[in-house]
């Protein structure tokens, strides 16, 4: 098989994992009209495209690995609203980001299948946690975890 193609069942594996992870989500949950701060989600996700062109890069002698701010941008959104709406905006995030940077398509597929992928489990551990958006040591707790599982994603 192609290099190519490789890449291309991979992403699709990707994906469906993330579909998987935003069902369960749904089953759980379905569509939580936010209570407050609804008007903030359109702004999230303007935001998180950002962060994904802002890339902070590292060099060790030859070798370059970039990271960029996505887990920044997700984290507050991950601890204000339920994982349906959080998914939604990563999706919408990564459609503004594709159509900004306009790379291959199997890169930007893959952008799309990753994020929904790592908000998804974020979301699956802080649904866990708690009222969304209530600032106590649980909560926090669960978000520190949220976080790294969206890192290890």
């Amino acid at each position: 098989m192609r290099q190519a193609g490789r890449i291309w069942v991979w992403t699709a594996a990707v994906g469906a994992a993330g579909a998987a992870v935003y069902g369960l989500l749904w089953s759980h949950q379905g569509w939580v009209k936010p209570e407050r701060g609804w008007w903030a989600l359109p702004l999230f996700a303007g935001l998180l495209a950002a962060a994904e062109r802002l890339r902070i890069r590292v060099r060790v002698g030859s070798q370059v690995d970039a990271a960029n701010l996505v887990e920044a941008v997700l984290a507050p959104l991950l601890f204000s609203y339920p994982g349906v709406e959080v998914v939604a905006v990563v999706v919408a995030a990564e459609l503004i980001s594709s159509t900004v940077r306009r790379g291959p398509m199997v890169k930007n597929a893959f952008n799309l299948a990753q994020w929904v992928l790592a908000a998804g489990v974020g979301a699956l551990i802080m649904q866990h946690a708690g009222p969304y958006g209530v600032l106590d040591t649980r909560r926090l707790m669960y978000l520190m975890g949220a976080v790294a599982a969206v890192s290890a994603v």
